[in-house]
């Protein structure tokens, strides 16, 4: 299966605090990923194995930690 690589930009990732808090919010999800954070653009990468429905899971779990998604791509 083909890896994806999706990039969220999101409102209101300041510090590692929040970092922390997306982390532990997609550890929830029962499948794995690599995420890398860039808290300059206000940006997490997230690499996993695709399957259908998994982008709109990762976007609920940051949206339900309390930021707000304001581009994927």
């Amino acid at each position: 299966m083909e890896n994806k690589n999706v990039i969220f930009s999101l409102d209101g990732m300041k510090c590692v605090k929040c970092i922390n808090k997306i982390n532990e919010s997609l550890l929830d999800l029962d499948f794995s990923m690599e995420s890398k954070f860039n808290l300059e653009k206000k940006e997490v990468s997230i690499s996993f194995n695709q399957k259908e429905g998994q982008v709109l899971q990762i976007k609920k779990q940051i949206e339900e930690a309390g930021f707000n998604i304001t581009k994927i791509s």
